[in-house]
């Protein structure tokens, strides 16, 4: 008895196939067979890790949608999967900013899926199942929420602005969208009181589309500052849908900066989100897809590269890393001599410790405020202390800062002013508390130290996990005290600290502005007599920031999280700033030259803060957004980050006087 045709062609073109390829046929027409089984669960494995670019999870759901997978569906499981997979792939695309294939991708749906899509997800996310060949297998979580909104703003984005109106009017005087714009108008506190954060997401896109439906002529500065001045904003900036939305918004001279980075910015953050596939998983959806799977990712990402064109961004960006690397550290000023084995103390691993925030040798005047003791040393009239203190270093919350001396000729009841050694706590040197060595010998310190250089690595905030790079031990450094106090331009800044502060030691007056360094409260930023617009309210923004405690929650390295995480619950936050203190800031020192501190300040560009970061390790300055302001320029905001902490000010004016208010803040 002859077989029937297709068996015999299927036999034919097995026998002819490589032995890869026989696999994908079996997997593709032999339903029940465990090669299917098996090669369906890899691609739901690889689709459920989320680790993938835009192009690649399209082209994933693709086929996954793909009528092979379908009929292999239980009957009763196929409209909840494909409404499932139908959700997530016209997200994605309108994600990728391909609008107009989402739009499509909606129509061509059947009519139950595409109201599924449309309608609200369960309250509580619950694990989706269907049956497969008789097994199961789960297809993940329903998301809350229904797309009504994207599909408006997708909508408004094609030119179709009528049926985007008519989508979000039902939207909005729905119970869901009444209550999601009410919480919209409220500050932090009051939506706290009307239980308004779990749906903050909705809260901003909505605001965003009524102020591009319904309020087109109005000022959007609360929308603005809703936006980019909350630092626990929600706005979806991984979305190209919603940048390009926000960008058409802002198109007008206050806001258009804002309007392109956030454009811009959706690479990067989408860049961060969606990695691409490792190399095993491609391996893995070649072989049971088939290179139709690569021809379809690169085609997407042929679209997805045209919106980025649109939106201003780079296609040539680098793939951004997260983690931190370790920059090449600078020389070291003092060279570490190996302690004599006389002098050397068994010690067992020793754990960075906490200084003491005073003295506590009795008849000793505590040091200046900001100065935490490490060691300190009598003898007759001479003490000795050695300290450490964000004053020049500001670190955050790696490190307690660089090291200083202070000496007293009348036995510690007084101190002269305090000496800095150039040198960071962990970079590479931590100072011992106590040695078998004198600290002084003559004119020359003698501070026994070890060697544990922070992985920078490893910096986190809070930062949990810190680990040293190396370590080494029974060392000390010889330093003269003539080499700390040398100045050689003698504008009353000793070289040293010229140096750190990237001054120069042999001007006295670094910036030309004809005010030497030690009286200039601003030595790298040339003085101006004519003041910026808002240079009054900035210097109102940084006393704020400047005035008092950080409260910096600084730990040690190679200590187990846990023990990290319950000393950070335990323990009241540290580190007390100095009333010396400079301030250091971020950005282009022309713009603020018509500034009038109170304490010395100085403003580096990027590239000086990299320098500065090869003698102090994750060295922080603040940087200050530019100010944003409504139409009318009496209201207003500025961003500041510290790295580990920042906030957003609110600006108003009544006349000519500003007030400043802080709004938020943030701290890691």
């Amino acid at each position: 008895m002859g077989l029937p045709a297709r068996i015999s062609f299927l036999l034919i073109a097995i026998l002819l196939l490589p032995g890869r390829a026989n696999s994908v046929l079996l997997t593709n027409q032999r339903r029940g067979s465990t090669a299917g089984n098996q090669g369906l669960a890899t691609v739901w494995r690889i689709y459920q890790s989320g680790a993938f670019t835009l192009a690649q999870k399209i082209a994933l759901i693709e086929h996954l949608q793909s009528r092979t997978v379908l009929a292999r569906l239980d009957s009763k499981d196929l409209i909840r999967y494909q409404v499932t997979l139908a959700r997530d792939y016209i997200s994605t695309l309108w994600e990728a900013g391909l609008i107009d294939d989402g739009l499509a991708a909606l129509q061509q749906l059947p009519d139950d899926v595409r109201k599924g899509v449309l309608a609200a997800a369960a309250t509580e996310s619950a694990k989706q199942r269907v049956t497969l060949d008789g097994s199961e297998i789960s297809i993940g979580e329903m998301r809350r929420g229904d797309l009504r909104l994207e599909q408006a703003a997708a909508l408004l984005a094609a030119d179709r602005r009528q049926e985007a109106e008519r989508i979000f009017q039902a939207w909005r005087t729905a119970p869901e969208g009444m209550k999601t714009l009410e919480c919209a108008k409220l500050d932090l506190v009051k939506q706290g009181e009307r239980d308004c954060y779990p749906e903050r997401d909705r809260q901003t896109i909505g605001a965003l589309l009524e102020s591009s439906l319904n309020q087109p002529t109005i000022d959007p500065y609360d929308l603005v500052e809703r936006i980019f001045g909350d630092p626990f904003s929600s706005f979806p900036t991984h979305s190209a849908l919603w940048c390009d939305l926000l960008k058409r918004r802002l198109d007008e001279p206050e806001y258009r900066t804002l309007g392109h980075r956030t454009a811009a910015d959706w690479q990067l953050n989408s860049r961060l989100k969606h990695r691409a596939a490792p190399r095993a998983d491609l391996a893995a959806l070649e072989r049971v897809i088939g290179p139709a799977f690569q021809r379809r990712t690169d085609a997407v990402q042929t679209q997805i590269d045209a919106v980025v064109r649109r939106l201003g961004g780079e296609l040539s960006a680098p793939d951004f890393k997260i983690a931190r690397r370790n920059l090449q550290r600078a020389p070291i000023l003092f060279k570490p001599k190996k302690l004599p084995a006389s002098l050397r103390t068994p010690r067992r691993q020793v754990q960075d410790q906490e200084p003491e925030q005073t003295v506590a040798t009795p008849g000793m005047a505590p040091l200046p405020e900001g100065f935490w003791p490490v060691r300190v040393e009598s003898a007759q009239n001479r003490a000795v202390a050695i300290s450490v203190s964000q004053n020049l270093d500001p670190t955050g919350e790696v490190s307690h800062g660089g090291y200083w001396v202070h000496l007293s000729d009348d036995g510690g009841r007084t101190w002269n002013k305090p000496l800095y050694t150039g040198l960071a706590e962990r970079y590479p040197y931590v100072v011992m508390p106590s040695s078998r060595m004198p600290l002084w010998h003559g004119n020359t310190l003698q501070i026994e130290v070890e060697i544990r250089e922070l992985d920078l690595s490893s910096v986190t905030y809070p930062p949990v996990s810190l680990r040293s790079r190396r370590q080494e031990r029974d060392l000390y450094l010889e330093i003269p005290l003539a080499l700390l106090s040398k100045d050689s331009d003698g504008d009353s800044i000793p070289d040293i600290e010229e140096e750190h502060l990237l001054l120069d030691p042999n001007n006295p007056d670094t910036d030309g502005d004809g005010i030497i360094d030690g009286r200039d409260a601003m030595p790298n930023v040339p003085f101006s007599s004519t003041p910026g617009p808002f240079d009054k309210p900035l210097s109102a923004v940084l006393g704020g920031i400047f005035k008092a405690s950080f409260g910096a929650l600084i730990m040690g390295t190679d200590v187990p999280p846990s023990s990290k995480v319950r000393d950070m619950l335990e323990r009241q936050p540290g580190e007390p700033v100095s009333r010396d203190r400079p301030i250091f800031l971020e950005g282009d020192p022309q713009d603020f030259g018509g500034f009038r501190p109170d304490r010395m300040m100085l403003v580096y560009t990027a590239a000086q803060l990299d320098r500065l970061s090869r003698v102090t390790p994750d060295f922080r300055a603040v940087e200050l957004q530019p100010v944003v302001t409504n139409r009318a320029h009496d209201k207003g905001f500025v961003v500041w980050s510290g790295g580990w902490t920042g906030g957003t000010y609110r600006l108003t004016r009544t006349n000519d006087e500003w007030t400043v208010e802080s709004i938020g803040s943030w701290i890691s």
